[in-house]
């Protein structure tokens, strides 16, 4: 039983500029210390001392948590520079050897995409590493459904990510009246422009739709890649108003996202992992967006509207169907609050995971 006893907190190398996987277990830990639960959090230093360094600091500092739980956050990048995390399992065999109760979290369950032979190498070690860490541990928890995955981790459970921001009033509309369309985070890399035409598209499509209403629409970015997606933004949506924000406070976020009409997420298939397309549930928002592999309930549960990934004349359409339809709007927003409050709230996630730690991992 957790009881009272503490619960750390593992941690690979820190994500910059922001850390989705930290701010989880600080909001988790919060959580838990309020029902009673204390945690602490700990980062295995092995990009700057090297794996061996860093597996005897493991053996050295387990002793402290012998008999009591250990979640280990798992990102591939977290424990590899190039995403071939082959080195992590040694981290939970270290654990278990130590006497500790080890539960492995994973937030990238499913492995990185790609079609290129380095993409597949990569994606089977990580699998590789996955499934041996998953063997080693005494729970695995997954952040998507267990019948979305290509694979059956040992002793598993499935409990969703919460946003990684603070309750805030929301649905308040602007003051200036505008319908704003928010997008929080950009991809990088090869999906930048991609995905930044199909935003362009959905917003344009609704900006001409709502203007013979009389209405104006905006479009609000804001996260990581925001400010790099400016310039091909205003190329592609040259006659959309845009309302441009980079990596900013949590509360800020929050507050930007309260002020929005709607969400559009075409960031891939919205998910139950997906930190981001969360954000905007715990905010009541309406959610427009692409569905993929990852998409099932409870995610969907919530006030989303959901088309085929890439079906850019669909989600455009979509887009500004919500924009139009105040009543259809206020349901959405009610379904949102209802899949947080079951789901995706931090107390619901507490309890969730320490169902997980006491009982049946399958329950």
């Amino acid at each position: 039983m957790v009881a009272d006893r503490p619960v750390t907190f593992l941690l690979g190398r820190r994500d910059e500029p922001t850390d989705g996987v930290e701010d989880y277990s600080i909001h988790l830990g919060r959580a838990l210390e309020e029902r009673g639960v204390p945690f602490s959090l700990h980062r295995i230093p092995w990009s700057t001392v090297g794996w061996v360094r860093a597996l005897l600091w493991v053996l050295r500092q387990a002793h402290q948590w012998k008999h009591t739980w250990v979640l280990v956050q798992y990102t591939a990048l977290a424990w590899s520079k190039q995403g071939f995390p082959v080195a992590f399992p040694l981290v939970v065999l270290t654990l278990r050897l130590r006497g500790c109760r080890c539960a492995v979290v994973f937030h990238d369950p499913s492995g990185f995409p790609g079609t290129r032979f380095r993409d597949g190498a990569r994606r089977a070690a990580q699998m590789a590493s996955m499934k041996a860490a998953s063997f080693l541990a005494h729970r695995s928890i997954v952040t998507i459904p267990l019948d979305r995955l290509s694979w059956r981790p040992a002793r598993a459970a499935f409990v969703p990510v919460g946003a990684n921001l603070p309750l805030i009033e929301a649905g308040r509309p602007a003051r200036d009246g505008v319908l704003t369309v928010v997008v929080y985070g950009v991809t990088g890399g090869e999906r930048t422009n991609k995905e930044v035409e199909d935003i362009a598209f959905a917003v344009d499509r609704a900006v001409a739709r709502l203007a013979a209403e009389g209405k104006r629409v905006r479009l609000r970015v804001l996260g990581r890649g925001a400010i790099e997606a400016e310039p091909l933004l205003r190329v592609t949506a040259p006659n959309v108003e845009l309302d441009l924000h980079g990596v900013l406070p949590a509360p800020k976020v929050a507050g930007l996202l309260a002020t929005s009409t709607v969400q559009l997420f075409v960031r891939g298939g919205i998910s139950s992992r997906r930190g981001s397309a969360i954000a905007g549930i715990a905010c009541r928002l309406p959610v427009v967006g692409f569905s993929g592999p990852e998409t099932a309930s409870p995610v969907t549960d919530a006030g989303v509207v959901l088309v085929d990934e890439g079906d850019r004349e669909s989600v455009a359409d979509s887009l500004a169907r919500v924009l139009q339809d105040e009543t259809l709007r206020q349901d959405l927003s009610a379904r949102s609050q209802r899949a947080y409050e079951l789901w995706f709230s931090w107390d619901a996630i507490a309890g969730r995971i320490l169902s997980v730690l006491n009982n049946n991992p399958d329950g």
